[in-house]
């Protein structure tokens, strides 16, 4: 009983501290993909620093451009968080399981 117990409680440290380390830096910031671009093996990206609502898109938000490793993921109009590691796309969903992308719903 008592290594149960231990396991439980590594198991919870564990996922409290990879929820700890999920934060996002100061440096970054979430926008819309507004235009993308082939440079070779690179894709030139203009975001909208929006925070991903598309009303401001257009008219006030900030827009900057950044130059990333070729990504399928990215394409206009997605919902990107920038920061320093890099460019991740948050509006695509988590899941690389085959069985999420089969369509078939228990």
């Amino acid at each position: 009983m008592k290594k149960i117990t231990l396991a439980l409680a590594v198991f919870a440290a564990m996922g409290l501290s990879a929820c700890a380390n999920h934060n996002a830096d100061d440096n970054s910031y979430k926008g819309t993909v507004l235009a993308t671009q082939y440079e070779g093996n690179n894709l030139k990206l203009v975001v909208a620093q929006d925070n991903c609502d598309s009303n401001k898109a257009d008219s006030t938000a900030q827009q900057t451009t950044v130059t990333v490793q070729y990504n399928s993921d990215i394409v206009v109009g997605s919902c990107v968080r920038v920061s320093d590691n890099g460019v991740d796309n948050v509006s695509r969903s988590e899941s690389r399981s085959w069985l999420s992308r089969t369509g078939i719903f228990l």
